[in-house]
This record gives C-alpha cells, structure tokens and sequence, in this order.
C-alpha cells in the first residue's frame, strides 16, 4: 500500500545524495537549504506512513510489513547521512 511511496522517497534521497558527492562548488545543483528541507520531508512521511500502516495493521488484525519498516529505516539513516555529507564537502 505504502510501499511506492517509500521507494519514490528512497529514489529521490539516493539522487540526492549522488548529486550531493559528485558536484563541484562551482555549480550547485543542490544547496543546503534544499538537502535539510527534502531530508526532514522525507523522513517525516515515511515515519507517518509506517505509523498509519501500523495503525491499519491493528484495525484489521493483520501483521505489518517488514519490508517497509526497513525501507524507513534507510530513509531515515540516508536523511541523516546526506546533510552531514554536504556540510562536510563545504
């Protein structure tokens, strides 16, 4: 159900963080502001969808998906690693 939407998240934070190591100070495609603002977003709607599935998992007796609890927890780790990286090639 989520799924998708975690994947497109993880997607979007990979490019990032791809962009983020291999750009050069002269032509910032991403700034900073950028990498904090889409970081904190990403991880605040992976965490509310993993609540919500968590939620609609207990409504109908059923068990949660392990595989989108993992994919936000590497959402949340690459939302971590990819300001530090930033910071740290400025």
């Amino acid at each position: 159900m989520e799924r998708p939407i975690l994947i497109t998240l993880l997607a979007a934070l990979t490019i990032i963080f791809i962009i983020t190591l291999f750009q050069k100070k002269q032509n910032l495609i991403v700034n900073g502001f950028t990498v904090i603002v889409f970081s904190l977003t990403a991880s605040i709607v992976a965490a509310q969808l993993l609540i919500l599935s968590g939620i609609v998992a207990d409504e109908t007796n059923s068990s949660g998906d392990p595989q989108s609890f993992y994919i936000t927890l590497i959402i949340g780790a690459v939302s971590l690693i990819n300001p530090a990286i930033y910071f740290l090639k400025t």
